[in-house]
């Protein structure tokens, strides 16, 4: 197992604002032991990591929600982690079957872990919605040798390599597009380019790069189902367009569908790195920090489409600290609503009758508000559950409902058919969350 540290935690909650949004700030705390690491988010807030459990002796899988952290357990082993979750909460990971065995990759789905018989090479994994898996597996018994990107949709499939021994896999979208890094043949030996696997086919990236840039997307790490891809050195590719970068800001590791991405220093890595780039604009996640707070946010691993943040962080003696950061929306608006009857207030003014007659569009603008009129009316609803009472079932569905609701709005806010501006409604969603979560 690699060594990890030491130390406490304590779970704490802080709204803090900068001049883009505001967020609150939690540290996951852990299973018991010293030290957390967070690797993934799914659109509902759920966080996937590993902890070490007490006495620091082994590190386990976990899932974090609004109940707190929960073990997975192993595959018989002492040791696993958990590297992404999907909508449907099925996570990836890797467990140890015995003392001093290779470990195997699994996936929980429903609370059971199952074992895939795949042998990690020990790099992270992924899985998208419909539970298709991808990673890198060893290609000899030992795990010695060489390893290959590979896929697993009930059946393995080895994704080859751009034409030498290895290749690993970091991602994969909705719509199984994958991305990763493989070695390609340069002069007598090799170099390492990114590629995206697509409909049977790899591509290396730097395919789409201007001639000045050739050789600059070294590893893919994220593609959203846009099919916008991060990765190192500092790249962004979008679909038709030529590669971009190098960006004056650290490793991106991850995007969502809105377009913002998150990164910083690869797991162990060090420092204050960890970064939002949003809207043309990079922020520190740091500025987010509780004040006096010991820690650096050293890498930002995962964010969803509702903004939370998911990474860990480092305090002054080196202990690791998985965090989340939750969007509560643009300063003055975000966070207005301090109780339930404001934020319903502010969510029925954000999304009032429109008539049905008229146009075609008119009607359209009118049965999409009506749908969410009537999730915003769900969510509403089980917040009243759920104020107060973050372990109680009903947080869980609040928060499910509000990601439903700002999901169906900003689909139809990009095709230009929503009908009433989208601000008031992120803003009135934003101070329930944040409500919520208080």
């Amino acid at each position: 197992m690699r060594a990890m540290l030491i130390a406490a935690f304590v779970l704490a909650s802080v709204r803090l604002s900068s001049a883009l949004e505001s967020y609150v700030f939690t540290d996951l705390g852990s299973l018991g032991g010293s030290n957390t690491l967070a690797n993934g988010i799914s659109a509902s807030g759920r966080i996937v990591g590993s902890s070490e459990l007490q006495g620091d002796v082994a590190q386990h899988a976990f899932v974090y929600d609004s109940g707190g952290m929960h073990d997975l357990g192993t595959l018989g082993g002492p040791n696993s982690t958990a590297y992404a979750i999907n909508d449907a909460a099925g996570i990836v990971g890797q467990s140890d079957l015995l003392i001093g065995s290779l470990p195997h990759v699994f996936v929980t789905v429903g609370g059971r872990m199952t074992d895939l018989g795949i042998v990690p090479d020990g790099r992270p994994l992924a899985i998208n919605a419909a539970g298709h898996i991808v990673g890198s597996f060893c290609v000899d018994a030992q795990c010695t040798t060489y390893s290959h990107a590979f896929l697993y949709d009930g059946t393995m499939h080895d994704l080859g390599t751009l034409g030498c021994p290895w290749s690993h896999a970091f991602g994969i979208n909705d719509g199984d597009e994958v991305v990763g890094e493989s070695c390609v043949p340069y002069a007598s030996s090799y170099v390492q380019h990114a590629f995206l696997y697509k409909s049977g086919v790899m591509t290396d990236l730097n395919d789409f790069a201007p001639p000045n840039l050739v050789g600059l997307a070294q590893t893919a790490y994220a593609a959203n189902d846009s099919g916008v891809v991060v990765g190192s050195a500092s790249f962004l590719y979008t679909p038709g367009s030529p590669l971009a970068g190098p960006f004056n800001f650290g490793t991106p590791l991850a995007v969502n569908n809105r377009g913002q991405v998150v990164g910083g220093q690869p797991p162990g890595g060090g420092g204050n790195s960890a970064f939002l780039y949003s809207g043309g604009i990079v922020t520190a996640l740091a500025t987010f920090l509780p004040a006096g707070s010991p820690l650096q946010l050293a890498s930002a691993m995962g964010i969803n489409d509702s903004g939370q943040i998911t990474g860990t962080g480092y305090d002054a003696n080196g202990y690791a600290h998985g965090f989340l950061l939750s969007s509560t929306g643009p300063p003055g608006g975000g966070s207005s609503c301090s109780t339930l009857a404001a934020c319903r207030e502010a969510l029925t003014g954000a999304l009032p009758g429109v008539d049905a007659g008229g146009s075609k569009k008119t009607q359209r603008a009118a049965r999409l508000l009506q749908k969410l009129n009537s999730a915003a009316d769900h969510a509403l609803d089980q917040g009243a559950a759920s104020v107060g009472k973050k372990r109680h079932r009903w947080y869980a569905k609040a928060q499910a409902a509000l990601t439903r609701l700002l999901r169906v709005a900003r689909a139809a806010s990009d095709r230009g058919t929503l009908g009433v501006p989208l601000a008031p409604i992120e803003a009135a969603v934003a101070g329930l969350r944040a409500l919520l979560a208080a």
